[in-house]
């Protein structure tokens, strides 16, 4: 655990008013607040999404929740003096990353749904790399900030991962099986 707290020291070595702001503002994308603002957004625009993003989410999260109350890891800025926490005060347990939960399974999500529409390589491309990079500042948010450990997001990113591709593979054969009903329903 010192390495984590080391990564943490250096992170928070080289902080100015910008990069404060800056990873307070990019941490709000992994709020529960955000999650719920994709919900909406996929209730409005593409409904036959919302309940499967609903399910990877709930999933997701309900895992780190009960994670945080078997585990019950001190978050970082309370176990060690050498790290400030920088913003919003955070309350409750460290281990997994509630935020690392949200924003993966949103830039998974979303990633996947983007990667369905466009059809040029380029574009697939862009997706992957700008998912990931707005997953990665997010996580790296959480570090800055002082309030998660480096195994706290990658257990966050973990979890997320394997629940929201989990619900994509349930959804795609549930897709299949539709078709296939329809078909046979249809005399094709």
């Amino acid at each position: 655990m010192e390495f984590e707290i080391e990564i943490i020291k250096f992170l928070q070595a080289g902080r100015n008013g910008f990069l404060d702001v800056f990873f307070q503002v990019m941490t709000y994308l992994g709020s529960i607040y955000m999650a719920a603002f994709v919900f909406v957004l996929l209730l409005i625009f593409r409904r036959k999404y919302c309940l499967w993003f609903a399910g990877a989410f709930v999933s997701s999260y309900g895992v780190a929740f009960l994670l945080k109350h078997l585990v019950k890891r001190v978050r970082p800025f309370i176990a060690n003096d050498a790290i400030t926490c920088i913003g919003q005060l955070e309350n409750g347990y460290s281990f997994p990353s509630g935020h690392s939960v949200v924003i993966t399974c949103i830039a998974i999500f979303i990633g996947f749904l983007l990667f369905k529409y466009y059809k040029k390589a380029w574009q697939k491309t862009l997706v992957v790399v700008f998912s990931s990079l707005i997953a990665l500042v997010v996580v790296l948010s959480r570090m800055y900030l002082g309030v998660h450990y480096l195994t706290d997001t990658l257990a966050g990113i973990g979890i997320a991962a394997i629940f929201t591709v989990a619900t994509i593979i349930v959804w795609h054969f549930y897709k299949k099986k539709k078709e296939v009903k329809n078909e046979t329903e249809n005399g094709d």
